[in-house]
């Protein structure tokens, strides 16, 4: 039997995945959570492509998440987008993660005070020593959403950075299929076919 999943997009940032996650759980409470996507890599040693896992020891999928090729790694919650490989050094050597995303950590929380098991899984889409092609700070707006007006502006202004923009969509695709394979091995079982 497969297990039954349920996926839910909570967005970008804290406040976000706070409200979405709050808002998952009052229609019930799953067995485990948990929480999937980018990361920007914060340790030298971790290409892009990597799928780093983190969750406590008794999580009820490690093994298998491991097993699927997960690796054992660290998160930094922040509150914006690094952008530059400095600011990437920088919170390297502040917090000693391996890596960097804005919303398990208040998905953490939730499930904490919930009392449901959680889990991080993300793909390194961006090695810590690759910087982004844009700020997507600024092209964020007030409730943590891309403006696509301020997307078009950026490019208008700065149409040099198309190309990179085009050459970083096909490498987050990659990294994408990655995480997908990683997942899919690790929480849906192998249909075996009779001899």
């Amino acid at each position: 039997n497969y297990p039954t999943i349920r996926i839910l997009i909570t967005g970008i940032g804290r406040d976000n995945a706070r409200c979405a996650t709050t808002e998952a759980l009052a229609d019930g409470t799953p067995d485990t959570v948990l929480t999937c996507g980018f990361a920007g890599g914060l340790n030298t040693a971790l290409p892009r492509g990597t799928v780093l896992f983190a969750g406590e020891d008794n999580f009820p999928h490690a093994k298998r998440l491991k097993e699927a090729g997960a690796e054992p790694g660290s998160f930094h919650s922040a509150n914006r987008v690094l952008i530059t490989t400095a600011e990437k050094e920088a919170t390297r050597e502040a917090t000693g993660a391996d890596a960097v995303e804005m919303e398990s950590g208040a998905i953490w929380q939730v499930c904490e005070e919930a009392l449901i098991p959680c889990a991080t899984v993300r793909v390194i889409s961006d090695a810590a020593d690759e910087a982004l092609p844009l700020d997507f700070n600024q092209l964020l707006s007030s409730d943590n959403t891309i403006s696509h007006a301020a997307l078009a502006k950026a490019l208008i202004n700065s149409p040099s950075r198309i190309p990179g923009l085009i050459r970083f969509r096909r490498k987050i695709t990659k990294c994408a299929e990655r995480l997908s394979v990683v997942l899919t091995d690790a929480l849906i079982p192998t249909v075996q076919s009779s001899p």
